[in-house]
């Protein structure tokens, strides 16, 4: 028994090859895998989940056992934006959007490198609806970036983040006639409903305190 509900399903394992199979019982949750396996290598020939909220995601991914060389490539339709992307980054801010993307996998297991790119038709801020939302990532253990993104038409930006010992964290802000409730987004202002900003906004984190302009 899961929040999903009563999920049930089976793994057939055979010299060489596997697959499995599970779903919830209204049918709501389902995921399905199928591979093979050899002493060098591992393929997922195919990954599909559905969650009961509409988002799916299927993927596939070749790994060589020798080599430790990995690479997957996912397609993600349907998410929602912030509650099916369960990092606490995310839960804090007041975008809302419906998000499909894509993803490569590539590296090795000790130095994986994941980069893809995002999209939604429509976000909102505070319930107030600003448009069009794309951006682009990079993420492996040392380093997260959004090399860019934009919100609407008239907001676009970058973010880094270095995962070393002390980490730092980087956001570069470009407003252009953007509607002001954009601003409630940085959740450092109070929500703007009406007016459009203008200019240019750079913050820095070191440790636990941030610097901006």
């Amino acid at each position: 028994q899961t929040a999903l509900g009563d999920v049930r399903g089976d793994l057939d394992v055979t010299p060489g090859h596997f697959q499995a199979q599970a779903k919830s019982d209204n049918q709501r949750f389902r995921l399905s895998t199928e591979g093979s396996y050899t002493p060098d290598q591992v393929d997922v020939d195919h990954l599909e989940v559905y969650l009961p909220d509409g988002a799916a995601l299927t993927a596939d991914a070749h790994v060589d056992r020798q080599t430790q060389q990995i690479h997957a490539t996912a397609d993600i339709t349907g998410a929602a934006f912030p509650q099916d992307l369960p990092h606490p980054a995310f839960q804090r801010t007041s975008v809302k959007g419906i998000l499909s993307g894509h993803a490569r996998l590539s590296g090795t297991w000790q130095d994986p490198l994941l980069k893809g790119t995002v999209q939604s038709d429509m976000v909102s801020v505070e319930a107030h609806p600003v448009g069009k939302a794309t951006a682009s990532y990079l993420w492996s253990t040392s380093r997260f970036e959004v090399p860019a993104f934009h919100i609407g038409s008239g907001l676009s930006g970058r973010f880094s983040r270095e995962n070393e010992n002390t980490p730092t964290c980087v956001l570069d802000l470009a407003f252009q006639h953007a509607p002001a409730v954009l601003l409630g987004a940085l959740q450092t202002y109070p929500v703007i409903t009406a007016g459009t900003v203008d200019g240019n906004m750079s913050l820095r984190q070191n440790k636990s305190s941030w610097t901006g302009q």
